[in-house]
């Protein structure tokens, strides 16, 4: 097992290697964890990030794509859905909590002033938070596999950040190179690593979010037979709340996943509640809009905002016999969205570090 000492050594190693003067943050290459996980690397000047498994490339690729105008939640949502080491290699004491000054301190390893490096593990839907042992372990095979590459690709010309990894991808001869995108795949050998092209196919990267069934058919009878009010139209809306909260389970703090059902020709908010886990919880959102519907009578068709709501409920509706779509943007619906953000945000101004111990379950938090 990889010692505090090794790391924060290979970590001072790097930081007087200039590598981030070498690679740009768009020379996407991979080293492979001790588990088999593909740790996708990217260097930017004095810090870099290691994506990890699908939902890190995902998350990356998302990142690079996303629409600079876009509203302030779509952009929070693709920053928080990360799952990533985050390393930053610039920072004073004020910047480090006091679990990573004694970690350096016990290291032996001295930084100079303003040059201490921080090191995090960013889960997705979770705020970033301290590496356990086996991260450590992970991240010390991250920044050897980036010594390696140095090295590596510096024999097929690579001399600069604008020289990207073309000059190694030419060597290889690929002949689909130029129609199909390869990255380099380092695996930690006895004697160094090896070195492999990988295509990167889509097979490698996407967004799956869960979709209800009803699986109980007295149920699906009952709602299925249930009389829909003419006109009768309900938005349905999540999104991914910017504020870290302390979960009911586990310490890390968590961006919980809103759920909010509007009635737009009332102009009422029927439901409004939030969930740790939206994977392990959506169940629940289902739960609520039925006793919803119970309450305010059967829709005509339900108008889906944000991207987990259309999968969570384009087969529900099949089942029931409603009318499931797509909603359009609307200017009210968003209002709501952002005040509720806003009233949350003035409540709780503090910083939710490693060590934040607040608990932020509230009436509308189930």
């Amino acid at each position: 097992m990889a010692n505090n000492t090794t790391l924060y050594e290979v970590v001072k190693e790097y930081q007087n290697s200039n590598c981030d003067a070498v690679f740009s943050e768009n020379d996407l290459f991979c080293i492979e964890m001790h588990d088999g996980t593909p740790c996708y690397v990217s260097v930017v000047e004095n810090a870099l990030a290691g994506y990890l498994g699908e939902k890190g490339i995902t998350g990356y690729l998302r990142l690079c794509f996303q629409d600079p105008e876009a509203p302030f939640l779509q952009k929070a949502e693709l920053e928080n859905s990360q799952e990533c080491f985050i390393v930053t290699l610039n920072n004073s004491e004020e910047d480090l909590e006091k679990e990573d000054m004694q970690a350096m301190n016990e290291s032996g390893v001295s930084f100079d002033l303003e040059k201490y490096p921080l090191f995090r593990i960013k889960r997705q839907y979770h705020f970033p938070w301290f590496l356990t042992k086996e991260d450590e372990e992970d991240l010390l095979l991250m920044f050897q596999g980036i010594l390696f590459a140095k090295n590596y690709f510096a024999q097929f010309g690579k001399i600069s950040r604008t020289n990207s990894l073309n000059p190694w991808l030419e060597s290889l001869g690929l002949e689909d190179g130029s129609s199909k995108e390869y990255f380099p795949y380092l695996k930690k050998e006895a004697d160094g690593f090896s070195v492999s092209a990988r295509e990167l196919s889509d097979d490698d990267y996407g967004v799956v979010f869960p979709q209800a069934h009803m699986n109980n058919e007295e149920k699906r009878i009952q709602y299925k037979t249930m009389k829909a009010k003419p006109g009768k139209v309900l938005y349905y809306a999540t999104f991914l709340y910017p504020e870290p909260f302390k979960p009911s389970k586990g310490s890390v703090p968590v961006f919980p996943v809103v759920s909010m059902i509007f009635d737009p020709q009332k102009h009422e908010l029927l439901d409004l509640f939030m969930v740790d886990d939206y994977e392990e919880d959506h169940i629940k959102c289902i739960s609520r809009l039925l006793e919803v519907i119970e309450q305010v009578g059967k829709p005509q068709a339900l108008h889906c905002f944000g991207e987990r709501s259309f999968p969570l409920l384009s087969k529900l509706g099949e089942q029931i016999g409603i009318k499931v779509m797509q909603g359009k943007r609307d200017a009210e619906l968003e209002a709501l969205m952002q005040e509720f953000v806003f009233q949350g945000s003035e409540e709780d101004q503090h910083v939710h570090g490693p060590d934040c111990s607040c608990d932020h379950h509230g009436s509308s938090h189930d």
